[in-house]
C-alpha cells in the first residue's frame, strides 16, 4: 500500500529488453517531469524477469541513480510477473485500520492466498465505495529477492513493485473498464471493475507485429515500414489497399473478442498506447464496438494538472505513460 508522498517521486521500470526511469516533480504550477531517460539492457542481462548478470544490471542502476532526484524508487515490471487475487474482508463493529482487517483476513482466510509461500505478497484497496474488497498481488519471491538486493547495491530503497497495467487502475473512468494496452510487442486488454483489477488477455498483435507486416507485403526496410505505420496507421489512406487489409486481419481476433465479450452491464473502453499512438486505432474500434471509447493521455488527463511546458518531447511521452501513472498515484491514488 503506498503512503509516502513528496515533491520527487522516482519511477524505474524495467522489461527484459529496457530500463527506463522518471522523475515526476511538483510545482504550483502543476506537475513537471524534471528528468527520465531509457536505456537498452545488453542481450542477457534479464530473461523473463529474472536477473542473470546481477553485477552489470547493479552498475547500470548506479549510474542511473546519479540523475533521480532522491534514493527511494517504485518499481515497475510486466503485468505477467504478478499473482492476483480480489478479496472481500470481513466487516466488523469496530473501527479498525485497513493493515489490522488485512491481517485478520490473512489469518483467518490465508490459506485461500496459496502462492503466499512463493510470493511477496501486497494488498492494494478498492476505492471508498467498495471499502471492504481488496486486491492481493503477488510477486514470485526470487524476483522479489533480486531486484530489492541490487537497488540495494546500487543505494536506492525500493518503497513498491507494481506491474505496469496496475499503475493506471487510480485514473481509470467508469464502473467497468477494459483497457486496451497497445505495447512494442503485445495488444493486453484487461478488465477492471471500479478501479480494480479483475483479469486481462494478451493477443499476439502488436505495434512491432504490424510494422513486421508492412515489411513483408511491401518487400522494404524496417524503418520504411515504421514510417509507413506512423503515417498511415491503420487507417484506408495506405496507399496499397493489400497492406490496410493485411493490418486489419492481424487486429481481426483482437476485435472479434472486444465484439463478443460476454459483460452484462454496459463498459467502457480506454485504450492506451505504452510505446507509440497507432494512428486511426481508436475510431477503428470505434467503428466496431458498441462501447464508449476513449484513449488515455497522461498527460491531458482531468485527474491531475500538469506545467504547460512539457519538460519531456510529446511523441515520448507514450512510452512513459506507465511511469507517469505510478508516480500520479502517490499524489492523486
Amino acid at each position: 500500500m503506498l503512503s509516502r508522498t513528496s515533491k520527487h517521486t522516482n519511477v524505474i521500470y524495467i522489461t527484459d529488453d529496457t530500463l527506463s526511469y522518471l522523475t515526476l516533480s511538483t510545482s504550483p504550477r502543476g506537475f513537471f517531469i524534471s528528468a527520465h531517460d531509457t536505456v537498452e539492457l545488453p542481450m542477457g542481462t534479464i530473461k523473463s524477469g529474472e536477473i542473470l548478470r546481477a553485477d552489470l544490471f547493479t552498475k547500470i542502476l548506479k549510474k542511473l541513480s546519479r540523475h533521480l532526484n532522491g534514493t527511494h524508487v517504485d518499481i515497475l515490471l510486466p503485468h505477467e510477473y504478478f499473482l492476483c487475487t480480489d478479496a472481500v474482508l470481513e466487516t466488523s463493529s469496530k473501527k479498525q485500520s485497513l493493515r489490522k482487517r488485512v491481517q485478520k483476513y490473512l489469518d483467518t482466510s490465508g490459506r485461500n492466498l496459496s502462492w503466499r509461500s512463493t510470493h511477496v505478497c501486497e494488498c492494494n484497496p478498492y476505492p471508498t465505495l467498495h471499502h471492504d474488497r481488496v486486491l492481493f498481488t503477488g510477486l514470485p519471491k526470487h524476483i522479489h529477492s533480486m531486484y530489492t538486493h541490487c537497488a540495494r547495491e546500487a543505494r536506492l530503497t525500493i518503497d513498491s513493485f507494481n506491474s505496469d497495467l496496475l499503475a493506471f487502475a487510480h485514473l481509470l473512468e467508469g464502473n467497468r473498464v477494459s483497457v486496451v494496452n497497445v505495447t512494442r510487442n503485445t495488444i493486453r486488454v484487461a478488465e477492471f471493475d471500479h478501479g480494480m483489477y479483475v483479469n486481462h488477455k494478451t493477443f499476439e498483435a502488436s505495434y512491432q507485429g504490424l510494422v513486421t507486416d508492412i515489411q513483408d507485403m511491401l518487400n522494404v526496410s524496417t524503418a520504411e515500414a515504421h514510417t509507413i505505420l506512423q503515417k498511415y496507421g491503420v487507417l484506408r489512406a495506405h496507399k496499397d489497399e493489400r497492406v490496410y487489409k493485411k493490418l486489419l486481419r492481424s487486429l481481426s481476433p483482437l476485435i472479434e473478442f472486444l465484439t463478443k465479450r460476454k459483460i452484462k452491464r454496459d463498459a467502457s473502453v480506454t485504450v492506451i498506447f505504452t510505446y507509440k499512438p497507432l494512428l486511426g486505432f481508436v475510431d477503428l474500434l470505434k467503428s466496431r464496438i458498441r462501447s464508449d471509447i476513449r484513449e488515455c493521455d497522461i498527460v491531458y488527463t482531468d485527474h491531475a494538472t500538469f506545467q504547460d511546458v512539457l519538460t519531456i518531447h510529446r511523441s515520448d511521452v507514450y512510452a512513459y505513460q506507465p511511469l507517469i501513472a505510478q508516480a500520479l498515484k502517490r499524489h492523486i491514488g
